[in-house]
């Protein structure tokens, strides 16, 4: 079968982006009934909305995102400062 540009099926990577985005914007919205609550009480409503929404879905987005970040910050960089890549 042969694909236009504009109609390809999206890849696994562009898939969890468009995900991770529209999560993004699920968390910027206010949460409602909930201006009396606690911090602590909003974030676990809103984890929970956010886990019946989307599933296993959020937790490889946000597992994605910590494994990057983290292979980032802790080998990646020190990796390159040992190798003088980046001076120090």
């Amino acid at each position: 079968m042969t694909y236009s540009p504009g109609n390809a099926p999206k890849g696994f990577f562009r898939r969890m982006s468009d995900h991770a985005k529209s999560i993004r914007q699920d968390l910027r919205q206010s949460v409602p009934g909930h201006a009396s609550r606690t911090i602590i009480h909003k974030i676990a409503w809103r984890f929970g909305f956010l886990f019946k929404k989307y599933g296993w879905k959020l937790v490889v987005v946000v597992v994605a995102y910590y494994l990057v970040r983290d292979t980032t910050v802790y080998v990646l960089i020190p990796y390159l400062v040992a190798k003088n890549v980046i001076s120090r």
